[in-house]
C-alpha cells in the first residue's frame, strides 16, 4: 500500500495526498465516455483500484484528523453515485443468440459492490433505495442496471439483507 495520510497522524513525510487521486478522478470522468470500451475499462480499473486501495482515497494532509473519515466517506459516496449513474444511463448490450451481455453495467455494478464494502451502513442503504427506484423505470436497461447494483451490493454487504 502506498504511503497515504490517515486518521492516525503517523504517515510518512512524503505522504501529502493519495498518489492515485488524479488517476481515480480520470477514471470517474471516463465512466461517462460515449465509447462503451472506455466506460468498461474505467469501471474495471475502478473496481480493482477500490478493492485494493479504496481505504486511502480522498485523504490528504490538509484535512484535519477529526474530519478525515468523513471526507473519505464522502469521496466513496461520490464514486458510488457516479457508478449508479452509469447503471441508470448505459444502454450498450451485446446480443448473442437469445442472451444479452451488458459489460459496462456488469462491471460498474461490481465496482459499486467494492465501494459499498467500504461505505457506512447508512450510505449503502441510501444507495440501495436509489437502485430500488430504478426497478420502477420503463427501460429494461435501467431496471437491469438496478438489479445488478443490488446483486453486487448484497454480495459484499450481507449484513444489510434483513434491514431492507
Amino acid at each position: 500500500i502506498l504511503p497515504v495520510p490517515d486518521n492516525t497522524n503517523n504517515w510518512p513525510l512524503d505522504a501529502v495526498e493519495w498518489p492515485l487521486e488524479w488517476f481515480c478522478s480520470h477514471l470517474t470522468t471516463n465512466l461517462f465516455s460515449p465509447t462503451w470500451e472506455v466506460r468498461h475499462g474505467a469501471a474495471t480499473a475502478l473496481r480493482h483500484l477500490i478493492k485494493i486501495q479504496g481505504r486511502c482515497g480522498g485523504r490528504n494532509v490538509d484535512i484535519p484528523q477529526t474530519q478525515m473519515e468523513a471526507v473519505h466517506q464522502s469521496w466513496l459516496e461520490d464514486i458510488a453515485l457516479r457508478l449508479v449513474c452509469v447503471l441508470t444511463l448505459d444502454r450498450f448490450g451485446d446480443f448473442v443468440c437469445d442472451q444479452v451481455v451488458a459489460p459496462v453495467r456488469e462491471t460498474s455494478a461490481q465496482a459499486l459492490g467494492s465501494v459499498a464494502n467500504l461505505l457506512h451502513k447508512e450510505q449503502v442503504t441510501s444507495i440501495l433505495r436509489v437502485l430500488l427506484q430504478l426497478m420502477d423505470q420503463k427501460d429494461w436497461e435501467t431496471r437491469h442496471g438496478g438489479l445488478l447494483g443490488i446483486k453486487y451490493i448484497f454480495a459484499v454487504r450481507q449484513d444489510l439483507l434483513e434491514s431492507l
